[in-house]
């Protein structure tokens, strides 16, 4: 890791540690582009609101923010705005469907890692604050396995990696765990196998990932679940919603709703030992 990304690390480490710690921090990654995973961080942000969570994205893609074009939502302010010192975090924040609150990311802004460590403080420290409020934070990170990427994965508590069952975006999605592993060997992974056509196709694409990870890092990496391919889903998106609101019958918001509840369980788990983990099975 580039001295930059470690002292990314470092903050984000300071920033958390200062503040009580109540939300769930999940940083949702992919090995490459165009596997869905801005729309994957909508649905979820909007499953977990409409159960009553405080739920807080942050568009962490500062170069390519796009939460906000997703949710069709007006943002005056953007995180360029608290790096310059201009407003805080909870001032540029803006509210989507229930209740949902959207920490819109700065097209063209430079990289996290790259900011002066002022900035990289106002914003970390301030991103802590937001989080002792929440329940979920759910961080948008850009796409591919940059320094961002890995800053932003390791201080997340866990990094859901987003793949489709293509080759490519399978030996991606690998590529991304070794680099973030590589950096950091106590990171929690988990799969989320997106536009797949078939159960089938999901747990053959997920055991791939899985068997390598388990045979050239020795870690276990277990498989979230799937979502299907489904035509709501361009069909949402066109309209700037998200296909929970917008097709709440549909196979992928079911999906959507289904993936949210596993994550709901599984932090339930965490939080009381002797209660035993909810079946992955996707």
């Amino acid at each position: 890791m580039t001295d930059q990304a470690a002292a990314l690390r470092a903050l984000m480490s300071a920033a958390v540690a200062s503040e009580p710690k109540n939300a769930r921090v999940y940083a949702v990654a992919s090995g490459k582009g165009g596997v869905g995973k801005s729309t994957v961080v909508a649905n979820l942000g909007v499953a977990f609101a409409s159960r009553g969570l405080r739920t807080v994205i942050l568009d962490g893609d500062l170069g390519l923010a796009n939460i906000d074009v997703l949710l069709d939502l007006y943002t005056p302010y953007t995180v360029s705005h608290v790096v310059k010192g201009q407003k805080s975090l909870e001032e540029i924040m803006v509210e989507g469907p229930f209740g949902l609150k959207v920490i819109p990311g700065g097209s063209g802004l430079t990289s996290l890692v790259n900011m002066d460590r002022e900035a990289r403080l106002r914003l970390l420290g301030q991103l802590a604050r937001v989080g002792a409020k929440s329940d979920m934070i759910l961080i948008d990170t850009p796409a591919g396995i940059g320094q961002d990427v890995i800053g932003l994965a390791i201080a997340a508590e866990s990094v859901l990696v987003v793949a489709t069952p293509e080759p490519t975006s399978i030996t991606d999605a690998y590529a991304l765990i070794k680099v973030i592993w590589q950096e950091s060997s106590s990171a929690n992974f988990q799969v989320l196998v997106n536009q797949a056509s078939s159960e089938v196709t999901a747990r053959a694409a997920s055991e791939q990932l899985t068997t390598v990870a388990r045979r050239f890092l020795k870690i276990d990496v277990p498989t979230l679940g799937y979502l299907p391919v489904d035509p709501n889903v361009p069909k949402s998106i066109r309209r700037q919603e998200t296909v929970i609101t917008a097709f709440p019958n549909s196979p992928a918001a079911r999906g959507f709703m289904a993936i949210a509840g596993r994550l709901m369980e599984d932090g339930v788990a965490a939080e009381r030992p002797d209660r035993a983990p909810p079946s992955a099975a996707g």
